[in-house]
């Protein structure tokens, strides 16, 4: 996995502070006119209260005005992942789906609203699952056991028990993500992780922890950083993917 360890410190990464989710999303906007324009490849993500953005090789310009030094993301830590080895991959994978991202926070912005539809979310949460878990067995036990992570957090968190918004039926359409560049090397990874580690779950499967970190990412890229209630809404969306796929 030495290709999964260069990839990682080939990207560097700042943090920024956010007044508001209107003000979060604008960041992200103004990030993407910025760097997409120079068709440079960056992702953001939540971290710890901030936006995390990442570009990978050379640090833009305008950056060296920011407090932060840039460092290697936060978000690709080897401890977030099983085995404690990056996925290979996985930096282009946050590329990808903050491509995916961006019209949808646009739309947001643009109309003053600051939060998306459960059956957006839900298209977006399938697709990564669709890319990476093509076996439906598979990737049925994948949703459920990402449902289950997230109520024993949901769980954890101190704060008054909110009541979940119902989720409905989810009437998917299609939406495909290329990620299957990344089928061969994130097998390979599962067979490295399955020899050196024992993982707690027979459902947790190395593939299908990683696409519970990108998907839950993702998610809070879309809706922004949320209380108990917005895990128990994604734990009920994840719950309604795996009874229809």
């Amino acid at each position: 996995m030495r290709e999964s360890v260069r990839d990682t410190y080939s990207w560097r990464a700042i943090h920024l502070s956010w007044a508001s989710q209107c003000h979060r999303i604008e960041l992200a906007v103004e990030h993407e006119g910025t760097l997409g324009s120079d068709g440079v490849q960056w992702f953001f993500v939540d971290w710890q209260g901030e936006l995390e953005i990442a570009v990978r090789g050379d640090i833009p310009r305008y950056w060296t005005s920011q407090r932060n030094a840039a460092h290697v993301p936060c978000v690709l830590q080897k401890n977030l992942f099983p085995g404690l080895i990056v996925p290979p991959g996985y930096p282009e994978m946050l590329f990808i789906t903050t491509r995916r991202a961006m019209p949808h926070l646009r739309t947001l912005f643009g109309s003053y609203r600051y939060s998306l539809p459960q059956q957006t979310v839900g298209i977006e949460i399938d697709a990564i699952y669709r890319a990476l878990l093509p076996a439906r067995t598979i990737r049925r036990a994948a949703l459920i056991w990402h449902a289950n992570w997230l109520d024993r957090v949901a769980d954890g968190i101190k704060a008054p028990l909110l009541r979940p918004r119902q989720c409905g039926d989810l009437l998917l359409a299609s939406a495909d993500l290329d990620l299957v560049a990344w089928r061969r090397p994130l097998a390979r990874y599962s067979r490295k992780v399955l020899s050196r580690s024992d993982l707690p779950t027979r459902d947790a499967t190395p593939i299908g922890m990683v696409a519970a970190r990108l998907a839950h990412t993702h998610v809070v890229r879309l809706w922004g950083p949320g209380s108990q209630d917005n895990l128990r809404l994604e734990a009920m969306l994840l719950r309604g993917l795996a009874r229809i796929t």
